[in-house]
């Protein structure tokens, strides 16, 4: 199907990674971590008294019935309607260049989810960055859908359309699959090039690390959007060729004509004691501890990090935990065994409303960086590592061999054992910090990067 790679190797992503068949050893990881994620859910069903489990069955089917009857079963039967993006009261303002003024070809950025969030990570994050140095010089502005249109914010003017103009879908719009189609259909009919942007394919590579209904959205958006698209860009070669397969399999590349990819950047501003966090500074952490920076769910492997702190634990290290991150889906049980450790704060830490200053604190003061996650599309705290000097143990992942600047670390995915050595080899060894190539990729670099693909056709797969 690809006619023409450009600057690009031959991939072996079908020997290492394929969309149909999962890693062993991450398979069986999904399946523990589910077990325990029930055997959680069991136990604490078992404290409640038999009555108010019965009370609270037919309290939910009430619910249901009654929600129904008021045409509000959306709420539970998985029927999402339209979402109506109101412009009232946004909670951020995203900045914008003069649509009149900028070069052509235009290229408008979808912030719909975005801009109504309150949340300041993962997705949420690219946005802003990329929204904040794709200004400079006019080279993109940013777009919310309204009543089925897609308009300007934050005048929330609607679009006259010209020749050349791009629309970029990198916002988290899956959710809301619905909502975007008749502004997606509109763009289309008056000539706009649709860019479906690609984190990852983690929902339907890995299912068993997300809700089963996330996977159906997930699954949806793709197969809805992806007709209406004729360029993809992904946050790094994996993602993109992943979805290429996944794509391939469904028939979905007809109207595909190219495929990309950049990487993410990673600024940080001063470390700063007296952070907007309050009097959690990380000053009650012994300073002899390993960092891991990412939300507590099971793809990120904790599990598999608990395990070998407690082997080196068990042998008498020094060496503490800290873990920076909210909870997520399907965590409980890691919390679970967070708080209730034995060391939890002693050699186990997990720190609460961390903020980009005190992040950038603990990244100064950790003694290096594991990342043990089993699924990726990017790997953004692995740059951030390498920018703050700090050695890096990463789970062997193809995305992360990919971003990796010499000197980082791999261990076998989701095996705590080999985990625990690494560990104590770097700590005996003092295996020296990474290079830090990968200090170049800021994110007026990655901005820089995403514009030229875009606008300058450099995409390095044509279909």
């Amino acid at each position: 199907m690809i006619n023409k790679i450009e600057n690009c190797e031959t991939s072996d992503l079908s020997r290492k990674c394929s969309c149909t068949g999962l890693d062993e050893n991450i398979n069986s990881y999904q399946i523990v971590e589910l077990h325990r994620e029930l055997d959680y859910l069991k136990g604490q069903l078992a404290l409640v008294p038999e009555p108010v489990q019965w009370c609270c069955k037919h309290l939910r089917q009430f619910w249901w019935t009654l929600s129904s009857l008021v045409g509000l079963g959306w709420l539970h039967n998985g029927a999402r309607p339209v979402m109506q993006m109101t412009a009232s009261n946004p909670t951020v303002r995203l900045p914008t260049a003069s649509l009149d003024d900028m070069p052509p070809p235009r290229l408008f950025l979808d912030v719909t989810i975005t801009y109504k969030s309150k949340l300041n990570t993962g997705v949420q994050r690219v946005i802003r960055e990329l929204c904040r140095h794709g200004e400079i010089g006019g080279e993109l502005a940013p777009v919310i859908i309204e009543k089925g249109r897609f308009v300007s914010v934050p005048e929330m003017t609607a679009i006259n359309y010209r020749e050349g103009d791009k629309i970029l879908l990198l916002d988290s719009g899956w959710t809301h699959t619905n909502t975007y189609i008749p502004a997606l259909k509109h763009a289309k009919s008056c000539g706009v090039d649709i860019i479906l942007g690609i984190y990852d394919l983690i929902p339907i590579q890995h299912p068993g690390f997300v809700h089963p209904y996330f996977t159906h959205l997930f699954d949806q958006w793709l197969k809805s959007i992806t007709p209406f698209c004729s360029s993809v860009l992904a946050i790094s070669r994996y993602s993109a060729e992943s979805y290429h397969l996944w794509a391939e399999k469904n028939g979905l590349l007809v109207n595909i004509e190219e495929i990309g990819w950049f990487h993410l950047g990673a600024d940080f501003p001063e470390p700063d004691a007296q952070s907007q966090s309050g009097t959690n500074n990380g000053e009650d952490i012994p300073s002899n501890y390993l960092l891991s920076v990412g939300t507590l769910e099971p793809r990120k492997g904790y599990s598999c990090a608990l395990d070998a702190f407690d082997l080196l634990w068990k042998d008498g290290s020094n060496l503490s935990y800290v873990i920076v991150g909210r909870r997520g889906d399907l965590a409980r049980h890691i919390v679970d065994r967070i708080i209730n450790h034995p060391l939890f704060g002693k050699k186990l830490f997990w720190p609460q409303n961390v903020d980009d200053h005190l992040l950038a604190l603990f990244y100064n003061r950790s003694q290096g960086v594991l990342i043990p996650a089993l699924a990726e599309g990017f790997g953004l705290p692995l740059i951030e590592a390498c920018k703050h000097g700090k050695p890096v143990i990463a789970s062997d992942l193809q995305v992360f061999r990919e971003i990796a600047p010499p000197g980082v670390i791999f261990f076998e995915a989701a095996k705590g054992v080999e985990l625990a050595q690494a560990i104590k080899d770097m700590c005996d060894k003092s295996i020296g910090t990474p290079s830090l190539v990968a200090s170049d990729l800021d994110w007026n670099t990655a901005t820089k990067k995403m514009l030229r693909i875009i606008k300058s056709n450099e995409y390095q797969m044509k279909l």
